[in-house]
């Protein structure tokens, strides 16, 4: 029975990317922010999403071809210290908040976790792990074109093929995609 993986590039507006190594992912956004929501609200959501994720009960996209997840792949979180003075207490918050909820939820079903480090995984698929954001955002977005996983891929769908891909390699390397950018269509 092959893994499937469950790649995560957790913030309000979560990439998803659910698939099996060597295959097309199944790419999807999922929004746990509402408006004038506080962080317990976006955790809420969460929580009940990463339940039914991991139980196999949640149709993601209308269409899981694939069993329960056997593996969770998830961005690490930047430190804050890293991030001193660009971004506020909340948003902090959630990105610190729900990778413990994705996480924790994973342990509590051993799953085996997955932590992406976010130079290793664009490292892996885009070539280069040091990028500015905006940059590998846009890269990733071509990437994932240029691999046929869609036209219209967000950049929080983008980022978790990443490390969907970056997971994949770790996995099972003979099965992975191991994109190389000169064919995938990110050379300018």
């Amino acid at each position: 029975m092959p893994d499937v993986i469950l790649a995560l590039d957790p913030a309000r507006k979560t990439g998803v990317a659910l698939g099996i190594p060597g295959e097309k992912p199944l790419l999807v956004t999922m929004n746990f922010s509402r408006e004038l929501d506080g962080p317990e609200d976006v955790f809420a959501r969460a929580m009940a999403w990463i339940n039914r994720a991991l139980d196999g009960s949640l149709d993601i996209a209308n269409e899981t071809p694939f069993g329960p997840p056997t593996i969770l792949a998830i961005e690490a979180p930047i430190p804050p210290s890293n991030k001193f003075g660009s971004t506020t207490f909340d948003t902090t918050l959630i990105s610190l908040g729900l990778s413990a909820i994705f996480r924790g939820a994973a342990r509590a079903r051993g799953v085996p976790i997955k932590l992406a480090h976010i130079g290793a995984w664009r490292k892996y698929a885009l070539g280069v792990g040091n990028l500015d954001g905006r940059t590998a955002k846009q890269m990733m977005v071509r990437l994932c074109r240029g691999l046929g996983w869609g036209d219209n891929v967000s950049v929080d769908e983008a980022d978790a093929a990443g490390i969907f891909l970056w997971a994949s390699g770790q996995l099972n390397p003979r099965l992975a995609t191991r994109p190389e950018p000169l064919l995938a269509g990110l050379a300018q």
